[in-house]
C-alpha cells in the first residue's frame, strides 16, 4: 500500500513538474510573441516612415518643377506683354507727334 501511495505521490510530482515546465515554456512563447510583435510594429513604423519621407520628397520634387514651369510661363508672359506695351508705346507716340504736327 505504501507503494501504491508513494507511486501516486510521485505521479503527481511529475504531473506537477510537467505543469511547471509548460506554464514555463508557455511564458516564454508569451514574452517572444510580445518581443516579435513589438519587432513588427518598429519596422512597420520605420517603413511607414520611409515611405512618406519618399512621398514627402516626390512631392517636393513635383512642386518644384510645377513652379519652374510656371515661372518660365509667366517670363514668357512678361516678355509678351512688355513686347506688346512698347509697341503701344510707340503707336501712342507716333499718333502724339501726329496730333502736334497737324494742330501747327
Amino acid at each position: 500500500m505504501i507503494e501504491v501511495v508513494t507511486k501516486i505521490r510521485e505521479a503527481e510530482e511529475a504531473a506537477a513538474e510537467c505543469k511547471r515546465q509548460a506554464q514555463a515554456q508557455a511564458a516564454q512563447l508569451e514574452a517572444e510573441a510580445h518581443k516579435a510583435g513589438r519587432q513588427m510594429v518598429a519596422q512597420a513604423k520605420a517603413e511607414g516612415e520611409q515611405q512618406a519621407e519618399q512621398l514627402l520628397r516626390q512631392a517636393q520634387e513635383s512642386a518644384e518643377a510645377l513652379t519652374a514651369r510656371k515661372l518660365e510661363e509667366a517670363e514668357a508672359q512678361s516678355g509678351q506683354l512688355a513686347d506688346l506695351a512698347s509697341a503701344k508705346v510707340d503707336h501712342a507716340a507716333t499718333l502724339i507727334v501726329e496730333r502736334i504736327v497737324e494742330t501747327k
